[in-house]
């Protein structure tokens, strides 16, 4: 599995050899990172949003809970989910305990039936927290959820859930995306940071046009997946 600083500085190499004067910043490279992962699995899934997706795309990330008046919440926000894949969410043991996620307006009537009474649910809050209620008053003295899914922003996921963590760096941690679209992920932001190397000059003084049938995939870094067109 590839990290993200391989993948920033392989970006950054191929960008020098293209121009000398070219400087961006690790961040900022992080930024398009996310980006256009999410335009590049969306484009790949969006017929089929749940269906046959790669594991690979997925993160796992614990987060940490407090207290709050009836509830407990996430201490730090709660990263935006994908439209794609499956958001779940765990007290525990991932095989068995699980938690069921409802909307905002199903929660309010959720976690009264006792026969019910070892379901926790959860909802997303106007905060941007994820809160948890149950009719079993154990769920209370959780300390932390496992949550996994697909977010918008795989970095700002891992560090909501590394706050805390004065060891973490966003550079050593997994890209989370399927390795046979990282070629084309880096074609892309190569594309947009150095659009020069996409338009070479026809300094030929002919009546013919040189750069005629020259595309994208004579000159892109990575071969394209079947399934995304060209932009």
């Amino acid at each position: 599995m590839t990290t993200y600083r391989e993948i920033v500085y392989m970006i950054l190499d191929l960008i020098k050899l293209n121009s000398d004067d070219a400087y961006y910043t690790e961040d900022h490279i992080i930024y398009l990172l996310d980006k256009y992962r999410a335009y590049i699995l969306k484009s790949k899934y969006d017929k089929d949003p749940t269906g046959e997706l790669s594991d690979t795309n997925y993160q796992t990330i614990t987060m940490t809970l407090e207290p709050y008046e009836d509830y407990v919440r996430t201490v730090n926000g709660f990263p935006e989910p994908s439209s794609i894949g499956k958001l779940r969410a765990f007290s525990g043991d991932m095989l068995k305990d699980e938690i069921t996620l409802v909307s905002p307006e199903r929660f309010r009537y959720v976690g009264l039936n006792r026969y019910l009474y070892h379901i926790i649910y959860g909802t997303m809050g106007p905060d941007d927290k994820l809160y948890l209620k149950s009719s079993n008053g154990q769920f209370k003295y959780l300390d932390n959820i496992t949550v996994r899914g697909i977010f918008e922003s795989p970095s700002e996921a891992l560090k909501e859930a590394n706050k805390d963590n004065s060891d973490f760096d966003i550079l050593d941690e997994i890209f989370p995306l399927e390795e046979n679209l990282i070629p084309l992920l880096i074609d892309y932001i190569v594309r947009e940071l150095n659009p020069a190397a996409y338009n070479p000059e026809d300094n030929k003084n002919n009546a013919k046009d040189d750069l005629a049938g020259l595309t994208v995939k004579n000159v892109n870094y990575g071969k394209r997946p079947k399934g995304l067109e060209e932009q």
